[in-house]
């Protein structure tokens, strides 16, 4: 079960999908594990694949920079070998470590469409969904539409996400996410 969670990591790190890298962190995989073969860790395929949200999330986690592969490379050698010099840049100033706990306020989804990806933010502090379609598993934005709880129409994705906000500790009243529907189980009957 492990081997499965890191190799799991080391897949979404390569790929560039941070969302997936913090949840498999949270389910228990091993920030510096080590992939069989190259010995590089998530940290070091990151860096080398030029994914910068993967890193940042990996370094403020915890993810240990000075680790080598079987080549002897850090994740700083590995980006700038390719030439990622934000991320050689991040790596030699890394910012503070924390705790890996998702914002319950702050609550991203992500599924395929086509050879894009829909990036789903639902904001429980502003009530509003950002949807990002981005290039590729985790490329750069290329359209944005942000909207109001209030006008999204198919409320089994907005319930999803208020579910997931109340498992992680989230404190948005159900009354104010769901108005209509609420409202509508409160009306007295006509007798």
């Amino acid at each position: 079960m492990q081997k499965k969670l890191n190799d799991k990591l080391y897949d979404a790190a390569s790929a560039g999908r941070a969302g997936d890298v913090l949840s498999l962190l949270e389910k228990g995989a091993e920030i510096d594990s080590r992939h069989d073969g190259n010995e590089s860790t998530p940290l070091m395929v990151a860096a080398a694949n030029g994914h910068f949200e993967v890193v940042m999330v990996l370094l403020k986690a915890g993810a240990d920079t000075s680790l080598r592969n079987c080549i002897s490379y850090t994740a700083e050698c590995c980006a700038s070998y390719y030439k990622y010099n934000d991320i050689v840049k991040i790596l030699q100033n890394p910012p503070p470590k924390r705790a890996v706990v998702e914002n319950p306020d702050e609550i991203i989804f992500q599924r395929p469409l086509s050879n894009r990806t829909l990036e789903e933010i639902f904001n429980f502090v502003s009530l509003e969904r950002i949807s990002l379609i981005r290039n590729g598993d985790y490329g750069p934005v290329e359209a944005i539409v942000r909207e109001s709880f209030s006008v999204i129409e198919d409320e089994s994705v907005l319930r999803k996400a208020f579910e997931e906000h109340v498992k992680r500790g989230g404190k948005a009243d159900e009354s104010v996410i769901f108005p209509n529907r609420l409202l509508k189980h409160r009306l007295p009957r006509p007798e």
